[in-house]
């Protein structure tokens, strides 16, 4: 299929050391579909690793675990994997910054993700796809936070069916 982006492993960082694992469960093993713009990005990331692979040469950093290979998406120039709470990290200091006094990890996102699409009137049964959910329970009770404005609207939307 065009336009996804199949997700087959979670680079993780537990007890002290970097690993590779598989989702969960095997409906977190999925392909996404994503917008051109994504996939340009991603085509101009992997372009920028294949030229820093060139330039490298037997320098290159091969990302091994358990004895396999993974050709990861997000490397150093040198092909080393990025570690994965690099990202909370900068995400912590960018709300130090704002002075927002939150934890947030990198994962929260999907909070975030899942919510939005709500407000925008996604299909829960979509948003549990998109999100590798095995029940669609976990994506309402867990990562579907109703905010005041959806509330809003579906007030205003029984108001208008009592109306008529």
């Amino acid at each position: 299929m065009i336009n996804t982006l199949t997700i087959k492993n979670n680079l993780i960082y537990t007890n002290g050391y970097v690993k590779m694992s598989s989702p969960k469960t095997i409906e977190s093993q999925r392909s996404v579909y994503i917008s051109n713009f994504i996939l340009s990005l991603l085509k101009t990331l992997h372009h920028k690793q294949l030229e820093n692979k060139s330039n490298a040469k037997e320098f290159y950093k091969d990302n091994m675990f358990d004895g396999k290979r993974y050709d990861l998406i997000m490397t150093w120039c040198s092909g080393k994997y990025i570690h994965p709470m690099l990202y909370t990290n900068k995400i912590k200091k960018v709300l130090k910054a704002a002075k927002i006094n939150k934890n947030v990890r990198f994962h929260d996102l999907r909070h975030t993700n899942a919510t939005l699409l709500l407000q925008q009137g996604t299909d829960l049964k979509v948003i549990q796809e998109r999100l590798g959910h095995k029940d669609i329970a976990t994506t309402a009770n867990i990562y579907s936070h109703v905010n005041k404005s959806m509330q809003k609207a579906a007030t205003e939307k029984l108001l208008n069916i009592l109306k008529d």
